[in-house]
């Protein structure tokens, strides 16, 4: 008995071809994608945001009287602060400093990467 070879429909061997083709693109893809990671990691490019932060408006009332305190300075004003935080630039987005370094901290693959 012998062996007889099909032929195979052009449309199917086509669809296999653009199987591959999309295949193979997904993976460049995908190491392209790596490559920018691992280069971002390695740059840690930071920025630091934040600012003053005030809480209320104006001078608190006094409970005991309608006579305000006399003092020096900002006696009585509103209570504030200010809020400061560290971004690293990666490449979608910019992401909170502690979050990546955590992640970082967790993965030992990564954590060699940002060691260098």
């Amino acid at each position: 008995m012998t062996a007889s070879r099909r032929r195979v429909n052009p449309a199917a061997r086509q669809e296999v071809a653009d199987g591959l083709v999309s295949i193979r693109q997904q993976q460049r893809d995908a190491r392209a994608e790596a490559e920018a990671w691992y280069r971002a990691l390695q740059a840690w490019d930071t920025a630091r945001e934040g600012g003053e932060i005030v809480v209320g408006a104006g001078p608190r009332p006094s409970k005991t009287s309608r006579m305000q305190v006399v003092g020096i300075g900002q006696y009585g004003g509103p209570p504030g602060g200010a809020i400061w935080y560290t971004k690293v630039r990666l490449p979608h987005a910019w992401v909170s400093e502690s979050a990546v370094a955590a992640l970082c901290n967790t993965d030992p693959l990564l954590g060699r990467i940002r060691e260098g």
